[in-house]
C-alpha cells in the first residue's frame, strides 16, 4: 500500500492536501474491486454564441471535443499515473464524467433560456460516443465515459448551507471569468449570479455524491492560478457531506513556486 500511495503522492501537487487518499481507502478499494477508480470531470467545449440564437440553441452542446482542447492536453499525465500503478500490479478504472447538463440545471432557468432536451440528448450521445472512441486509444481497459445529462444527474435536494466565503468567491469567478470567456456577454447583476451560484453548488454536491458512490479518487482538474481556486471546487463538491479523496496533478509549478494561496 505504501508504494501505491507513493505513486499517488508523486502526482499530487497540492501542498498539505487534506483530501489525499489514505491507506485504508486504497486497501478497501482493492479488496472490494481489485482496482482503484479514478474520477475525472470533463467540461465540454460549449459554444455560448448559439444561446443568443432562436433556432440553433442546442448547438451550444458540441458533438465532439476539439483536438486542441484542454482535456487531451492532460491525457499524457493521466496515462503516466495509470501506467505507474499498473507497474505495481494495481489496475485502475477511469470514469470520465461529462458535465454536459450544467446550463440546463442552474443557469438556463435563471436566464430564461430553455433547451430542447431531446435535441440535447442527441448531441450528448454523439459527444460521449466520440469521446469514448478517442479515449479508448490511451485507456484500452477499465474506462467509462459517463454523461451526467443522459443519466439525469440533477441537483442536491436536501438542505445545503453554503459558507459566505465560498459564495462570494464563486460570484466573483462567474462575473470576472465565466461570462466573458464562455458566454460572450456581459455578466448580469450579482443577485442573478448568486441564484446561479446557489444552483451550481447544488449541482456540484450531487456530483460529489456520485464520486462517493463510485468509491473513487477525484482527479482534480478545475482551478486557476491561486491554489484556493482548486480547493474551492472540492469544497463545493463536499458541501452536503460527500466523502471522497482527491489528487491534484494539474496545478502548475509556477503557482507553487510563487507561494500564491
Amino acid at each position: 500500500m505504501d508504494a501505491v500511495l507513493s505513486v499517488l503522492k508523486e502526482f499530487d501537487r497540492m501542498p498539505n492536501n487534506k483530501n489525499f487518499p489514505d491507506k485504508c481507502f486504497v486497501e478497501r478499494s482493492l479488496d472490494l474491486y481489485g482496482y482503484l477508480t479514478l474520477f475525472v470531470f470533463v467540461r465540454p467545449d460549449t459554444r455560448g454564441k448559439f444561446l443568443l440564437t432562436t433556432d440553433k440553441r442546442e448547438r451550444f452542446m458540441p458533438t465532439e471535443e476539439p483536438n486542441n482542447g484542454l482535456l487531451f492536453a492532460r491525457i499524457p499525465k493521466l496515462k503516466s499515473l495509470t501506467t505507474k500503478l499498473w507497474q505495481l500490479g494495481v489496475p485502475s478504472k477511469i470514469i470520465f464524467a461529462v458535465a454536459d447538463n450544467s446550463y440546463e440545471l442552474y443557469r438556463g432557468p435563471i436566464e430564461g433560456i430553455v433547451l430542447d432536451t431531446v435535441l440535447m440528448d442527441e448531441r450528448r450521445k454523439l459527444y460521449a460516443a466520440n469521446l469514448t472512441k478517442r479515449l479508448a486509444r490511451d485507456f484500452p481497459q477499465l474506462m467509462e465515459v459517463f454523461s451526467l445529462g443522459l443519466n439525469r444527474v440533477g441537483l442536491f435536494s436536501e438542505d445545503l448551507v453554503i459558507p459566505e466565503d465560498v459564495l462570494a468567491q464563486e460570484i466573483a469567478f462567474q462575473r470576472e471569468f465565466v461570462y466573458s470567456q464562455f458566454y460572450d456577454k456581459q455578466s448580469p447583476t450579482d443577485s442573478i449570479i448568486e441564484q446561479i451560484v446557489r444552483g451550481k453548488c447544488r449541482a456540484y454536491e450531487e456530483q460529489g455524491l456520485l464520486i462517493e458512490a463510485a468509491d473513487a479518487i477525484l482527479i482534480g482538474t478545475e482551478g486557476a492560478d491561486e491554489l484556493e481556486s482548486w480547493r474551492q471546487r472540492t469544497i463545493m463538491l463536499k458541501l452536503g457531506g460527500a466523502k471522497f479523496p482527491v489528487v491534484y496533478p494539474y496545478i502548475r509549478k509556477e503557482n507553487l513556486s510563487t507561494g500564491r494561496e
